[in-house]
């Protein structure tokens, strides 16, 4: 368990660009929130307006 808390302390502190004892003041919860910010945030399927308009620039039964 205190490897795991090591590993994402310094993972914070990497990521974060924090000083050390900044991180070791968070809770567990705000580490990860912190870090959950910087994921790019993850894209859903295409909506209609999306897939019409992949469709008109890639139509079936082109040359292969």
């Amino acid at each position: 368990m205190r490897g795991d808390v090591e590993r994402l302390a310094g993972l914070a502190v990497a990521a974060l660009r924090l000083p050390a004892r900044e991180v070791w003041a968070m809770t567990p919860r705000e580490v990860a929130m912190a870090l959950r910010a910087l994921r790019p945030q993850e894209a859903g399927p295409p909506g209609r307006s999306e897939l019409q308009a992949l469709m008109a620039r890639f139509p079936d039964g082109g040359e292969a």
